[in-house]
């Protein structure tokens, strides 16, 4: 198992106590998934921008997305729900921008998404 999947499976084991992690295939499909629900999914990657001299370094990019049921509060539970991610985060797991999307026109959910990196 790679460096950066132990990263994001430890990230995921944290977060799963702010709702159920789905990695991998599982994380595209949430539209029949119990909210709230979390998925984890890599980006890219490149050369870190300070290597080691005997190891190359990566750096990768990674997005989660917690998508929740839209109540009329939505933004203040999504906004809490961000303050908790951080919490979660360890000092290697840099945010890089944050996204929140309200619910559709007569939609019943509404998402989160937070876009990290982390050097390994």
């Amino acid at each position: 198992m790679s460096q950066a999947t132990i990263v994001l499976n430890a990230l995921a084991e944290r977060l799963a106590s702010i709702a159920p992690v789905r990695m991998g295939l599982a994380a595209g499909e949430t539209t029949s998934a119990t909210l709230p629900v979390i998925t984890i999914w890599s980006l890219s990657e490149a050369l870190a921008a300070n290597q080691d001299y005997d190891a190359p370094m990566y750096t990768r990019r990674a997005a989660l997305e917690l998508k929740i049921v839209a109540t009329e509060q939505f933004h203040v539970t999504l906004d809490d729900l961000l303050l908790a991610i951080r919490e979660l985060l360890t000092a290697d797991l840099r945010i890089s921008s944050t996204t929140f999307l309200p619910p559709a026109d007569n939609g019943d959910s509404a998402i989160l998404q937070v876009t990290f990196e982390f050097d390994y």
